[in-house]
């Protein structure tokens, strides 16, 4: 209603007369002329312009056309009547937000826009989980000869090897000293005189020692060789070793005792299989030395 009268420019006059009502209603033309009308039953259902036609029939050819009906109500009456457009009112109070409407379609893919310009480093992401194994790949060519790396540690001693078939007998070894003199045997009968024999050469020896070598340690089921030489100008009579062991039941059985030239006498010792020597074992050579005349 308050829209209705904000477009009618339709002043209605009311007064009671003899207890009836009276009324009276001026519509102003395009031109500022205008025509009134009155009654006592109602609103007239037409008001007349200054030129004959109502103020309802825009294109004034008299017909009541469906767009002049204005309100709609079928009746065409002063209240389809419309002046000039007034001023704009002052805006209403906000109305209740009312509910979100639905989600559109999908608008089409616009196209691509120009590149933008690189941004800053972003922060180190966190590694991602391993990823499956690759297909192998083709066999590489061969790549040149690295250096030769620094000699590494010296590995632990391995087991002993089986016995190796017997060696080629060695060269005669040197005369050994002479034995102490026997007890005197019975006198034998007498011999017939025997021939003149050659004059022999010098013999005999001198300045007898003997000489104690340096103990070796022996290694964890393996094999130790320990030496004994003589002193310049001396020769080696005979020779001899010693093998010491901490535990009782740590077993050392001799390899070789020999002279391996003519003032050193050479031995060798090896830990059995099973002695488990664990507080080790040595062993020390011996060397009888004499001058030969």
């Amino acid at each position: 209603m308050k829209k209705l009268m904000t477009t009618l420019l339709t002043v209605v006059a009311l007064a009671g007369l003899g207890g009836g009502l009276a009324w009276a209603a001026w519509t102003a033309s395009g031109s500022g002329s205008g025509s009134a009308s009155s009654g006592t039953a109602g609103l007239a259902p037409s008001v007349g312009s200054a030129t004959g036609s109502s103020c309802w029939d825009l294109d004034g050819d008299g017909v009541k056309d469906p767009e002049e009906d204005i309100n709609g109500d079928g009746v065409w009456d002063a209240l389809d009547c419309q002046g000039p457009k007034g001023d704009q009112g002052d805006p209403g109070a906000d109305g209740a937000e009312g509910p979100t409407g639905d989600t559109g379609a999908q608008g089409p893919i616009g196209s691509t826009g120009a590149t933008g310009a690189t941004g800053p480093q972003g922060i180190q992401g966190e590694t991602g989980a391993q990823g499956p194994k690759g297909d192998k790949g083709d066999q590489g060519d061969t790549g040149p000869t690295g250096p030769t790396g620094a000699t590494g540690p010296t590995g632990a001693t391995g087991l002993t090897g089986a016995t190796g078939p017997t060696g080629a007998t060695g060269p005669q070894g040197i005369q050994g000293p002479t034995g102490l003199t026997g007890a005197t045997g019975p006198t034998g009968a007498k011999g017939d005189k025997g021939d003149q024999g050659d004059p022999g050469e010098d013999g005999g020896a001198s300045g007898w020692e003997r000489i104690e070598g340096t103990a070796v340690e022996g290694y964890h089921y393996g094999t130790a060789t320990a030496t004994a030489d003589c002193p310049s100008g001396k020769k080696a009579l005979g020779g001899g070793y010693l093998i010491t062991a901490v535990e009782s039941y740590c077993t050392v059985s001799p390899m070789a005792s020999y002279p391996s030239d003519g003032d050193t006498w050479t031995v060798t010792g090896r830990e059995g299989e099973m002695a488990m020597c664990g507080y080790g074992w040595s062993i020390r050579a011996y060397v009888i030395c004499a001058t030969i005349n």
